[in-house]
C-alpha cells in the first residue's frame, strides 16, 4: 500500500512537471496557486481512477 502511494505521488509530480514545461514553452510561468491545486486534486483524481480500474477488473460476468 505504501509503495502504491509513493508511485501515485511520483506520477502526480511527473504530470505537474509536464504541465510546467508546457507553460514554460509558451513563455508563461505557472502560478503557485495552480501548482498547489494540481498536486492536491490531481493526486486524488488519479487515486479514484485507479480504484475504478481495479473495481472493473474484479467484476466478471458469467454466461451460464
Amino acid at each position: 500500500m505504501k509503495k502504491q502511494k509513493t508511485e501515485r505521488y511520483a506520477r502526480t509530480v511527473r504530470q505537474v512537471k509536464q504541465v510546467q514545461q508546457i507553460y514554460s514553452r509558451i513563455g508563461e510561468p505557472l502560478p503557485v496557486e495552480i501548482l498547489i491545486d494540481l498536486h492536491q486534486h490531481l493526486g486524488r483524481a488519479m487515486e479514484l481512477a485507479e480504484e475504478t480500474r481495479c473495481a472493473h477488473r474484479g467484476k466478471r460476468t458469467s454466461n451460464a
